[in-house]
């Protein structure tokens, strides 16, 4: 058994600890954590505008809706012999490249809403409902400390008597 530590060389750290920021820039329309409270991973922090990126979207599915309904008619145009295998695979191409479009739109969608990625207990805030945000703001440090990782120094004499799981 080893010899009392010293407190003072004794330190507790987070076993995870990240600083929220904001993958895209925009005015905050909402926060959804209170200081110093306990988080889920996975639950929404913060929202950042978004209604220009749904407007997008529509926009998007409108055009991939319209799409879709050309890349029928000329399957079935191309089944009859009316048109050429090159004009299918044009009308084919354009629907794949607004789904992949509609898809882009999602992703940028998805990040303006500041997730848990973990769970854990989250500090003070650093900005407001109606602030600007952009991707070097800090919003808030959130910590992990279930379990804590514990870091501290042991003497050279005592080094050989440590392996995994020994009693200290």
């Amino acid at each position: 058994m080893l010899e009392k530590v010293d407190q003072k060389a004794v330190l507790q750290e987070a076993n995870e600890s990240v600083v929220l920021r904001s993958e895209v820039a925009g005015l905050v329309t909402g926060i959804y954590f209170k200081e110093g409270s306990n988080v889920s991973k996975g639950s929404v922090l913060v929202k950042v505008n978004d209604r220009d990126i749904q407007a997008q979207l529509r926009e998007a599915l409108t055009k991939q809706t319209l799409s879709a309904t050309n890349e029928n008619r000329a399957k079935q145009l191309l089944q009859k012999g009316a048109i050429s295998q090159e004009e299918y695979d044009t009308a084919l191409a354009d629907l794949q490249t607004l789904k992949a479009q509609a898809q882009l739109i999602r992703a940028q969608l998805a990040k303006t809403s500041i997730i848990a990625p973990f769970s854990g207990k989250i500090g003070l805030r650093s900005i407001s409902v109606g602030e600007y945000l952009t991707p070097s703001t800090t919003i808030a440090n959130l910590s992990s400390i279930n379990p804590v990782k514990i870091s501290f120094s042991v003497p050279e004499k005592y080094a050989g008597q440590i392996s995994l799981n020994s009693p200290l």
